[in-house]
Parts: structure tokens; sequence; C-alpha cells
């Protein structure tokens, strides 16, 4: 999947034309984070199981919520409020292991998969970037026209 929006970022799309990548993203499946009230856990306080059992107790929380609706996981960077996405799954564990490491805290991250479509409706207004595989070396933040397009496209 990765490899054919790498190639479509190469190709000229015609003058006002939609970018075919925007097209083809809508139409696959994508990872986002489920928005979580968990303000991470400190692992060097607790035993492995105690650890464990917070994470359940807290995704289980997160799993109630989510039946109710589910928001975005969004987070702040440089004053920024980003909005994470990511095309398969080994880019979304990369990236909560990163967040967790750089906050020295253990997140009880739910991941979810979805339509890539359903994000420009789901993608919270407060956001002031959305950006494909946040934390890896394929990382792509989302231009605000790109994200205007793709909300008018799918």
């Amino acid at each position: 999947m990765l490899s054919a929006i790498r190639k479509l970022f190469g190709k000229t799309e015609a003058p006002g034309a939609a970018p075919s990548w925007l097209r083809e993203l809508g139409e696959t499946w994508i990872f986002v984070i489920s928005a979580s009230v968990s303000e991470g856990l400190d692992a060097n306080t607790m035993t492995k199981e105690q650890l464990l059992a917070e994470i359940r107790q807290a995704l289980e929380r997160d799993r109630e919520n989510l039946q109710k609706g589910y928001g975005l996981f969004t987070y702040l960077d440089n004053g920024q409020r980003r909005l994470p996405f990511f095309t398969d799954n080994d880019h979304a564990q990369k990236f909560c292991a990163e967040y967790s490491k750089e906050r020295k805290r253990v997140f009880p991250f739910m991941v979810l998969q979805i339509k890539g479509s359903v994000l420009g409706r789901v993608a919270p207004a407060s956001c002031d970037v959305v950006v494909m595989n946040d934390k890896s070396a394929d990382e792509r933040v989302l231009s605000p026209d790109e994200l205007a397009t793709a909300r008018r496209m799918w």
C-alpha cells in the first residue's frame, strides 16, 4: 500500500485535479488511534502484573467509550495539534512506541482500522495538521489544501 502511494507522489496531476494518491487513500484501509482518557502509566512504579492490569482496565474503559462513539487521538507537538494516521499496523505500532518513549510513560493505545475516506469526516476541526505515518521515515504532513480536497472528495 505504502509503495503504491509513494509511486503516486511522483506523478504529475492535471491542474485543478484531485491528487490520485488521495483518491487511493480514501479507498484503502488505514489505521488510527482511538482517543483515550489515559494520561499514561508510570511503568517504573509498578510490577509487570500491575502494569498489565492497569492497561487492561484503561483499554476496557476506552472500549466502553468507543461503543458510545469515538474520537480520534490527537496530541500537541511544538504548539500544533496533530492527528496521526497510518498506512499499516507496523507504522501505528512504531508511533505508539515512540510516543510512549518520548513521554517516559506507557499509554494503553487502541489502534483501529477504518476506511481512509472516514478520516475526512471524523478528523476534528481542532487539528492543525493531519500526519500520515507520524514518527517514521515515511512521515508526511497533509497540506491544508490536500486535507480540504480529501474532505470534499471523500
